[in-house]
């Protein structure tokens, strides 16, 4: 009978883009290899500033597009739910900014022991919160401060 053996060969695996540079290497003068790199230099530049110009337009057509549909919105000068549909697509953010700044007075009457010291109470011991409660479900509410004036506490007795 007879036996067959296998015996499994293994091979590294070839670098082509090495391979090719050597090839190049020693068939090519040191010119002609000094030019093609350069001609090469040229090709990249050439490239990075063909994409440089296209970012360039993009973000003008961009800011422009911005600045139309903000424009057509504060004048509702077309409809305004295709307006933010497109902006939606191109990812433009239609919000402002607003202030509200107003003046709250507050005043409560505590039942507290004869012996109370009142001086045991000062402005850190209340907690003041405002929250807005409108129809609007898109408006997003930051507190930026709560500023406390003329804190007075009586004892009347």
């Amino acid at each position: 009978m007879n036996e067959v053996t296998t015996t499994e060969v293994t091979q590294e695996p070839v670098d082509t883009h090495k391979v090719k540079a050597v090839e190049y290497v020693n068939s090519h003068s040191m010119a002609d290899i000094i030019d093609h790199l350069k001609s090469q230099y040229k090709q990249v530049e050439a490239i990075r500033t063909e994409k440089d110009e296209r970012l360039s337009k993009y973000l003008n057509l961009h800011n422009r597009i911005s600045a139309f549909i903000i424009e057509c919105v504060k004048e509702d000068a077309v409809d305004i739910d295709d307006l933010k549909e497109l902006a939606d697509e191109l990812n433009i953010e239609l919000t402002k900014e607003i202030e509200v700044t107003f003046k709250v007075d507050v005043k409560f009457t505590a039942t507290v022991p004869l012996d109370f010291d009142v001086d045991r109470i000062d402005e850190s011991d209340f907690d003041v919160r405002v929250d807005y409660c409108g129809n609007d479900d898109d408006i997003e509410m930051n507190e930026e401060y709560v500023d406390t004036e003329d804190f007075e506490v009586s004892d009347d007795n």
